[in-house]
């Protein structure tokens, strides 16, 4: 009794205070990092911030394949990048989009395919209603774009709201800007009722009911019109995506798709490293790498890095995919080979420190085909495993 329930976290959620944390909430650990005991709701009654800190891996998936680029295209940057490449927007037309974020899906690859993206907005715009709720108006969505003179407004003033997204709420700002000009909400009154929605407090919307009808009245819209109005920003703002969180997702979404379409040997590469812990995507992008027609060349002891490496146009296997292979052993192995490619597995035995390459690394390199490039049949190798390595130790007692 009077102890926290659970210490359940919030992923990216931070809580930032001017004093010490504890001096205004109790705290509990979790996994060893403190946390509040306090949720959201309260932390933001007591006028504390939260904030959500996300972290993505495709940012390093693209930073990975920045500097692979760089390499033979020193002045390559993705800032530098414009959004009006017609040759990414064909191929995310194709709906050929493994590996691009938050594009990738069966469902998105057919909505892509219908759309036929042009520009950034309508990348940002599929992101936001490629989602539960949403995704209701997808058909009604590429319907007003293919065929614009269907597109009707329940009242003239939401024309310029909503042209840029073919007559739909898609976006939270619009829900807002809808509240702003309809009934004339201040920006901080529209923001407050996008929460209530958002969070679908029954008395709380009520009142803003009530107030959006008398507000849109004194506008000229008529109570019925302002009724429906409200009724579908209510729809939209339950489920509603804010559009500078769309158009961030959107820009890394294009980075991929043009790193894939342009550089698209360093960018799998990059792909496959960040994935390299996860067997089935590891063979999920191995096998789209074969489709794209580049060769991934098996791993090899004297040849590949840790990570998945471009070179002479294709993908050579990076070590650490390799089941059982540690990162410590791997740095051994690189850094012992800087005098000289290994000419065999007595030669590697004895010039590694077999405390970190040990026989069940070695053993797991033979099988994953890593040391292929001495000549000798894995079989063999496995076979004459526990020789050499005895050999090799006897050796170095000796030394």
């Amino acid at each position: 009794e009077g102890m926290p329930r659970h210490a359940s976290t919030h992923a990216a959620g931070v809580v930032i205070t001017p004093e010490p944390t504890d001096y205004y909430l109790p705290l509990a650990t979790n996994d060893g990092l403190p946390v509040t005991q306090f949720n959201m709701t309260e932390i933001e009654e007591l006028g504390l911030l939260k904030m959500d800190f996300l972290g993505l891996r495709t940012l390093t998936v693209i930073r990975d394949a920045e500097l692979a680029i760089q390499k033979k295209e020193p002045d390559f940057s993705i800032a530098k990048l414009d959004y009006d490449d017609p040759e990414t927007y064909k191929m995310l037309s194709r709906g050929e989009t493994e590996g691009v974020f938050q594009l990738e899906s069966s469902g998105m690859k057919q909505v892509l395919v219908g759309l036929q993206p042009q520009n950034l907005e309508d990348v940002i715009a599929l992101i936001s209603l490629y989602r539960p709720g949403p995704m209701d108006s997808i058909p009604t969505y590429l319907r007003n774009r293919h065929e614009p003179d269907k597109i009707s407004y329940k009242t003239p003033q939401l024309a310029h709201i909503l042209d840029v997204t073919n007559g739909c709420i898609v976006y939270q700002e619009q829900v807002m800007q809808i509240a702003q000009i309809i009934a004339s909400y201040t920006l901080g009154g529209a923001d407050l009722l996008r929460r209530a929605m958002g969070k679908k407090k029954p008395e709380a919307m009520a009142k803003e009911r009530v107030k959006f009808v008398e507000g849109a009245q004194k506008n000229g819209v008529d109570k019925a019109k302002a009724d429906e109005i409200f009724d579908l920003m209510e729809k939209f703002a339950e489920y509603g995506f804010n559009k500078s969180h769309s158009a961030a997702y959107a820009q890394i979404s294009y980075f991929t798709a043009y790193l894939k379409v342009h550089h698209t040997v360093e960018f799998m590469a990059a792909l496959l490293t960040s994935e390299m812990s996860n067997q089935e995507k590891l063979l999920k992008y191995i096998s789209c790498c074969k489709d794209m027609g580049i060769d991934v060349v098996q791993p090899s002891v004297n040849a590949s890095q840790r990570s998945f490496s471009a070179r002479e146009g294709k993908v050579v296997f990076g070590l650490g995919g390799i089941k059982n292979v540690g990162d410590s052993a791997i740095t051994e192995i690189m850094d012992a080979r800087k005098d000289g490619e290994y000419v065999s597995l007595f030669d590697m035995c004895c010039r590694v420190d077999l405390r970190k390459v040990t026989k069940r690394v070695l053993e797991a390199l033979i099988k994953g085909g890593a040391c292929d490039c001495f000549g000798v049949s894995r079989a063999a190798l496995l076979a004459a495993l526990d020789t050499v390595v005895t050999r090799a130790q006897k050796k170095e007692i000796d030394a």
